[in-house]
């Protein structure tokens, strides 16, 4: 008998294992491909600022959005990483977090939301990446 329950106790405990590192795997994962889209969005800010600085280009309506919201986005990245990095129980960062989300929803900078991630994915889902060879 006492065997049985040890081995109950093992399978529950492998279980939590298991479901602690696919949410720990799936963390990483978004907060990674957050750190991609921002880097990719400070290049093209960077790209735009030297174009309108260096080669007399006025920008349009839609790229001063994309400037403003990657400075934004930059400068919600400091509080939003230290926040981050305090040694809080995982417990604990969800409730500052959703207490953020919920009262200050543009706290969090934009790279690092659901929907940005979400229409990144859709978007490398539809387009083929260079050299591959679908759809010739």
């Amino acid at each position: 008998e006492e065997s049985g329950d040890l081995n109950s106790s093992l399978r529950r405990l492998l279980s939590q294992v298991k479901r602690g590192w696919e949410r720990t795997k799936s963390g990483l994962e978004f907060y990674t491909s957050g750190l991609q889209l921002l880097w990719q969005d400070i290049q093209y800010a960077s790209n735009l600022v030297s174009k309108a600085a260096f080669s007399n280009y006025t920008l349009r309506a839609w790229e001063v959005r994309t400037l403003q919201r990657t400075v934004k986005d930059l400068l919600t990245l400091i509080p939003f990483l230290i926040i981050l990095i305090i040694p809080l129980s995982p417990v604990g960062h969800v409730l500052v977090f959703s207490f953020f989300q919920k009262n200050f929803p543009e706290f969090f900078p934009s790279s690092f939301t659901e929907q940005r991630q979400n229409v990144t994915k859709i978007y490398r889902d539809i387009v083929p990446e260079d050299g591959d060879d679908t759809g010739r």
